[in-house]
């Protein structure tokens, strides 16, 4: 896919999005657990530790139904970055486009812990149909210690056939502000007081 004709958002990196695999490592949750705002659209994901494939499915939206969901770290022994990847199929104006959301993120096990802050950069959606997309759910979560960043990337690769009934405003330039599901790696302990935003149909 990083060969395909897409462009990111300005000042997204191509790899990561917003996220920073050299960033301040997050701890591995004690649970074995992974907290996203949930998989709003039809398409494929896949999670790595380094370059060991811990999760898969075709269509993530079906698959995943819980915000929160099991995760197996063990591929990531003391320490490794997690690589996330989403692809999720958007039919909006009779055509089909792609939403790309990557995130990198280092993890470490272990009990001893870092102090940071978690960030959240919005992105513009394009399309090759032209089409703007819906607003995605806004939803932070705050860990207990270091820092992560929600990591989207958008492409411009029309879709397989696949129907998602969803619609939205558009801004004057046919472009909306989008987020991906935010991935919480440890256990929260503070409240975020971000606002959220969901789609209702």
């Amino acid at each position: 896919m990083d060969n395909a004709k897409y462009s990111v958002t300005d000042g997204a990196d191509q790899a990561c999005g917003w996220s920073d695999p050299n960033g301040i490592p997050q701890q591995i949750p004690e649970d074995g657990t992974m907290r996203t705002s949930g998989y709003t659209h039809d398409g494929p994901c896949e999670i790595y530790m380094g370059d060991k494939l811990a999760l898969s499915y075709l269509n993530c939206h079906e698959s995943i139904t819980d915000q929160t969901f099991k995760l197996d770290y063990s591929g990531c022994g003391d320490s490794c970055v997690l690589y996330w990847y989403w692809l999720g199929v958007r039919y909006l104006k009779k055509k089909y486009s792609w939403q790309v959301y990557k995130e990198c993120i280092p993890l470490y096990s272990g009990s001893s812990t870092s102090t940071g802050t978690t960030t959240t950069a919005p992105t513009t959606e394009s399309s090759t149909t032209g089409s703007a997309a819906a607003p995605e759910a806004d939803s932070v979560s705050t860990l207990s210690s270091g820092s992560s960043n929600e990591t989207p990337t958008t492409t411009t690769t029309d879709a397989p056939a696949t129907e998602i009934p969803v619609t939205g405003p558009s801004t004057s330039n046919g472009n909306t502000q989008s987020r991906p599901p935010s991935i919480n790696t440890g256990s929260t302990t503070q409240k975020c007081n971000a606002s959220r935003k969901r789609i209702r149909a």
